[in-house]
Parts: structure tokens; sequence; C-alpha cells
């Protein structure tokens, strides 16, 4: 049963890197649109965690705060798909490069923008772990394809989850950032336009 198992995961991995290969190809060719449709924020964010959990070989306690006005009915436009690719990819990465059992935190909030946006609300998403960190050399380079984070080389990878989220960021007119410190954890945070649907 046990090599069954490892069967199965080793498939899973493989197909894991193929759709991030196809994933990032299109994004690189300017293939993949956003698409934004009414999205219940919770409901959503709330499937995508439990799909990404379902993936993992590692234990986390995943949570999700919603930070007000933020609520169990709050309705945006998001493109779902792009919405997915950024959230498991970054509470997967959270997951890997995290000791077993410690806590991964996905919030939610209602932000403002700069000013030089304008004013304009914005969501943001943020991942907090408390893993291994990002060396700071590594930290510039962190959202370009196939570059991973010195300290990182054992861990399996394409280099290419990152990539993706910051594009798919880029595909709302949104942004991704990093906070990390080495032996601290990290904390990626997306905004993304705020757009109520009707």
């Amino acid at each position: 049963m046990d090599a069954l198992t490892d069967i199965q995961r080793a498939v899973q991995r493989m197909q894991g890197m193929m759709e991030s290969f196809l994933a990032f190809g299109r994004m690189e060719a300017g293939k993949t649109a956003c698409s934004p449709q009414p999205v219940i924020l919770r409901d959503c964010v709330q499937g995508l965690l439990h799909e990404s959990q379902a993936a993992q070989d590692r234990y986390h306690l995943v949570s999700l705060h919603l930070e007000p006005p933020v609520t169990a009915q709050t309705r945006l436009m998001l493109d779902e798909m792009l919405l997915g690719q950024m959230l498991i990819n970054l509470v997967t990465n959270a997951s890997k490069y995290s000791p077993q059992g410690t806590p991964v935190i996905v919030s939610m909030a209602k932000v403002q923008a700069a000013e030089q946006e304008g004013m304009r609300w914005r969501l943001k998403i943020s991942v907090r772990d408390q893993g291994m960190g990002i060396p700071p050399e590594d930290l510039p380079r962190l959202f370009e394809g196939f570059h991973r984070a010195s300290n990182a080389n054992t861990i399996p990878g394409t280099g290419l989850g990152l990539a993706i989220v910051d594009r798919a960021a880029r595909a709302h007119g949104g942004s991704v950032l990093v906070q990390s410190a080495l032996g601290k954890g990290s904390e990626f945070t997306i905004y993304l336009p705020w757009v109520e649907a009707m």
C-alpha cells in the first residue's frame, strides 16, 4: 500500500509540474485572459484551500481569516481560475517550506490603494507561514520564471509557482509582494482590484 501511495504522489507531482509549465507558457505568450465573474469570495477561497490541502504530503493547519468589511457574503468580480493559481501556489509553497504541523494563515481584507492609484479600494490576500524564510539576496529575483531560492535546493520544485502568482496578479491589474526573514517565515500579499459584483 505504501508503494502505491508513493506512486500516486509521484504522478500527482508530475501532473502538477506539467500544469505549471503549461500555465507559465500561456502567460508568457500572452494567451491567458483575465475573465472576471461574480464570486462569493469566502466560499471560493475555502474550496481552493481544501483543494490545496488535499494535494499535500505534509499536514499543516491552514486557517482563513476575514477582516471586516469582508464577510461570508462578499461577492467580487474575479477570475476564479487565476485566483486559484495564485492561492494554490502560495499555500502549497507555505506548506512545503514549513515544518510539519505549523500553521499557514490566509487572510483577506479590503484596503485603500496608494494615492497614485486614485485611492481606489483593493482586495488584500495574505498567505503567512512560519517556515524557513527566503535569503535576502534571492528576493529581487523571486518572481522570475525558473528562479528558486538558494536555500530550497533540496526541496522538489520547478521555480514556476511564484512566477505564475505574479503573472496572474498582474493579469487582474494587481500585484504581489513578499516579506520574509530567514528562520522566521514568509508572508506573500496579493493586491487585486476591489470590484463588487452586482
